[in-house]
């Protein structure tokens, strides 16, 4: 009976660390919404009300950037080394974390509409302190009127 119990207990083990989503040294695709203070790439105040993921240039998930909170002031973008080697401008796309975990598996299905794109500026050699404003109605669906009088 005790031989059976171990092994019962053994596989519920096994089984509960197979389905671990970032085992030791494994990775993990979800998105990191933590601010940096040092080593960021990008400032960013989002005075949107929608959590954003941010790719740097193209929607891969080789050019994820970071997330930025709702409501985020002067939030620092991770500076990943493989992302940020060079001094460049570049477009940073940004989706809504519901679009990005709607369509993670396909990115590309939203380059035509993401939530919005801000050019921005990376200093390899600077301090980057420039902060990227993202307006508050930012993607939000209007109508624009036009009436002759």
């Amino acid at each position: 009976m005790k031989q059976w119990m171990f092994g019962i207990a053994l596989g519920a083990v096994f089984f509960s660390l197979a389905g671990c989503d970032n085992p030791a040294g494994g990775g993990n695709d979800e998105v990191d919404f933590t601010s940096r203070n040092t080593g960021y790439s990008i400032l960013v105040r989002n005075n949107t009300g929608e959590n954003l993921v941010a790719f740097k240039g193209d929607l891969e998930a080789g050019k994820l950037v970071g997330g930025i909170p709702a409501h985020a002031q002067n939030h620092g973008l991770p500076g990943n080394p493989a992302l940020f080697d060079k001094t460049e401008d570049f477009p940073l796309i940004l989706l809504t974390k519901a679009q990005y975990e709607a369509h993670k598996g396909n990115l590309q299905s939203q380059r035509h509409t993401p939530f919005t794109r801000v050019y921005v500026f990376y200093n390899k050699n600077g301090d980057n302190t420039a902060v990227y404003e993202l307006a508050a109605g930012l993607g939000v669906n209007k109508i624009i009127l036009a009436r002759s009088l």
